[in-house]
């Protein structure tokens, strides 16, 4: 094409240089403008967040939330603190063992544990036996922790992070452009007969003015 506009505009065939430079550098940025595209879609979006910044955000979110280790944990000494047979302890026995249970979770000084602390807190405020087992059975501790763990808060983070990078009309103008620049990448290859494989110019006369 640059050859074709060179002889229009009266140039000689060697006077028009880096004609397979700039046909590889068409095809290097259409590519980039093809993977721009398909990172705008939904499903691009998500295949790059959830694998490729994974490791990313889960070394940021080391400080945030509970570790699954830790979870399975306090959920093990939970079962403990109230057993199947709770019923067959005295109230106060109870409220002891509860009690003892908030002083083990305070004492791992992680905030995102407050509202479970407070839920426990509250529950064990009553002194009637029934009550209280009640209020202790309507706690759903592991829906709780699977809230606050490192796992969950990484992939709510991971989410936002590719919702945020879903666009379609940005994936719609990138995947345009780069259906313009390779067509013309094509046509430069064609008519200019470009020879991407081999370093060597070609000085014939059948090919001084493709």
């Amino acid at each position: 094409m640059l050859k074709i506009i060179g002889r229009l505009m009266g140039l000689k065939g060697e006077e028009l240089k880096y004609n397979k430079e700039i046909l590889i550098f068409m095809i290097i940025s259409a590519s980039i403008f093809l993977i721009l595209g398909l990172v705008h879609t939904k499903q691009g979006s998500q295949i790059v967040y959830a694998n490729k910044l994974n490791v990313l955000m889960l070394s940021k979110s080391e400080n945030e939330g509970i570790s699954n280790d830790d979870i399975n944990k306090i959920i093990a000494d939970y079962k403990e603190t109230v057993p199947v047979n709770i019923t067959e302890f005295e109230v106060y026995d109870i409220k002891d063992r509860v009690d003892n249970y908030i002083d083990e979770l305070k004492g791992k000084n992680n905030r995102k544990l407050n509202k479970i602390i407070d839920k426990l807190e509250e529950a064990n405020k009553s002194n009637k036996k029934e009550t209280l087992i009640e209020n202790l059975k309507q706690i759903n501790l592991e829906e709780m922790l699977k809230k606050i763990s490192k796992t969950e808060i990484t992939k709510e983070k991971l989410q936002s992070v590719a919702s945020w990078q879903e666009n379609i009309f940005l994936s719609i103008v990138y995947l345009g452009i780069a259906t313009i620049i390779s067509f013309a990448a094509i046509i430069v290859k064609i008519f200019c007969n470009i020879d991407l494989s081999s370093n060597k110019k070609d000085t014939s006369p059948k090919n001084l003015y493709r």
